[in-house]
């Protein structure tokens, strides 16, 4: 039994790979494949879980805990490390279905691809069954420097849509209904939906490696407030008002029903909010997730 499960940034959002050898010095995770930011199973399933203790009001090491809750989830999420066994819950990567990107009319951009629609139908598939797809959306565009815009989008300027720093021509389309079946309100307004902008795969990932929002931090000495020595760095986070979705296999164990499973599921994710990744003390990582 597969779920699936869009979650959208609500405050700057830095899942880290650790350092590396580019200009930035914290990067975030990404596909290798395609370039676009993507957000770890592993990482969305700890912090389901620690909602789901946090609920509990127990500790989840703590041997005050009741055993029925802590079986509880045990079962949904997998055994500690001590007593390893799978859990019911299989998170997959959440990969990114919106990115939001400067314009210089309407503010900014839902910018996608037809690759990352086509991902996301075979998502939509997978977990609800036949699926057609979201038509003409998903056609691979023929001119690299065009983008597709629903007829009363606020980002088209004389026929042109400026995003970042490339002008792309515009081309209108009808608002694209099915695709916003699969996109409720809680996670994009329909006064939002005007501002989607599907462009060609090259120019999505050229506005995902480029848009990401990129802070200088610095550690100072207690006494002197000066630097730090090696502690000037660079950190790179996914901007609020991102989407991505991923999918939840819910499987059998034992006489546990993956129906209770997906329902328990559900609880969870009546809380909306959770908190991703790293910087957390710095209001970094506030996502809302809601199961479609």
């Amino acid at each position: 039994m597969n779920a699936l499960l869009l979650m959208k940034t609500i405050t700057p959002l830095h899942v880290g790979i650790g350092r590396s050898a580019g200009y930035i010095d914290l990067e975030i995770a990404r596909e290798k494949t395609t370039g676009w930011p993507v957000v770890p199973g592993a990482g969305v399933k700890g912090a389901l879980q620690a909602a789901f203790v946090a609920d509990k009001d127990d500790a989840w090491e703590d041997d005050t805990c009741d055993p029925k809750r802590v079986s509880e989830a045990q079962t949904l999420f997998g055994k500690t490390s001590e007593n390893p066994n799978a859990g019911q819950l299989c998170f997959s990567d959440f990969r990114t279905l919106l990115f939001p990107v400067p314009s210089i009319c309407g503010g900014f951009a839902y910018a996608t691809s037809p690759l990352a629609l086509r991902r996301f139908a075979e998502a939509v598939e997978v977990a609800r069954g036949q699926f057609d797809g979201f038509g003409d959306l998903t056609d691979d565009l023929e001119e690299i420097g065009t983008a597709k815009v629903v007829s009363n989008s606020p980002l088209m300027h004389a026929n042109k849509v400026y995003l970042e720093d490339l002008d792309l021509n515009a081309t209108p389309v009808e608002d694209p209904t099915t695709l916003w079946e699969y996109v409720p309100e809680s996670i994009l307004s329909s006064n939002s939906r005007r501002q989607l902008a599907v462009v060609s795969d090259t120019i999505f990932r050229f506005l995902c490696e480029n848009c990401t929002e990129v802070t200088t931090r610095v550690s100072l000495e207690y006494g002197s407030k000066t630097a730090k020595k090696g502690q000037l760095r660079t950190e790179e986070a996914v901007p609020p008002e991102a989407v991505f979705y991923g999918l939840v296999h819910a499987q059998r164990i034992r006489n546990q029903l993956p129906e209770v499973a997906i329902a328990s599921l559900e609880a969870i994710l009546d809380n909306a909010h959770f908190q991703f990744g790293g910087k957390s003390t710095t209001g970094h990582g506030l996502c809302k997730v809601v199961k479609l």
